[in-house]
């Protein structure tokens, strides 16, 4: 792919959609939920991580094991101090204390805005809510789902969160176009994701 090629795909992700008809409403419930959500709503969300319900580990093809085990494990570590009587030490949000794999990323984010950018994440969280994920508690008692992501290498890991951020704010972070692989890499990593715009 051209420097070119990627800039116009990662531009057409960031452009808002045409309003759905009334007929597609029903078809298309992530996507018009998503653009019910200002830009200014979706910026404040990330920068918040408020009622995040999902984290997403992206790790490598060969640590994806590791990283569910981890997931399980500390969803376990976990469900016993939600357990524990009031006032003693309550559960961490957002996968803190997981011994997750040295090098993967872990980004907190919310259901109704992965499922409405990425056909991938929708598949997951709404048609097939088992399928390669884990749970761990937040503090409220909420469950948190857990999406481990496999990627080919260090360049996929380290497009990850720019990727997010572009499906939050509709727009590169700052920097991301004046780096050509790193652009490349969050192109290559939107394309597994079925990352769209909405």
């Amino acid at each position: 792919r051209t420097l070119k090629a990627n800039q116009q795909q990662l531009a057409a992700m960031a452009e808002p959609a045409a309003q759905p008809l009334a007929s597609d409403a029903t078809s298309a419930p992530a996507s018009s939920t998503c653009a019910q959500f200002s830009a200014k709503a979706l910026a404040k969300l990330w920068e918040s991580k408020a009622g995040c319900d999902v984290l997403v580990v992206f790790s490598t093809v060969e640590d994806v094991g590791a990283c569910k085990a981890a997931a399980a494990a500390y969803a376990q570590v976990q469900a016993q101090q939600a357990a524990l009587p009031a006032g003693s030490k309550r559960p961490r949000e957002g996968g803190e204390g997981a011994q997750w794999p040295a090098g993967a990323v872990v980004v907190q984010a919310h259901l109704v805005v992965l499922t409405a950018r990425s056909e991938m994440f929708e598949k997951q969280l709404l048609d097939r809510p088992d399928m390669e994920a884990q749970h761990l508690a937040s503090v409220d008692g909420a469950k948190q789902r857990v999406l481990v992501i496999g990627v080919d290498g260090a360049g996929e890991l380290e497009a990850a969160q720019p990727l997010l951020h572009l499906m939050y704010h509709q727009a590169l972070q700052q920097g991301v176009r004046e780096q050509p692989e790193l652009l490349l890499q969050v192109c290559r990593l939107a394309e597994q994701l079925q990352a769209r715009a909405c």
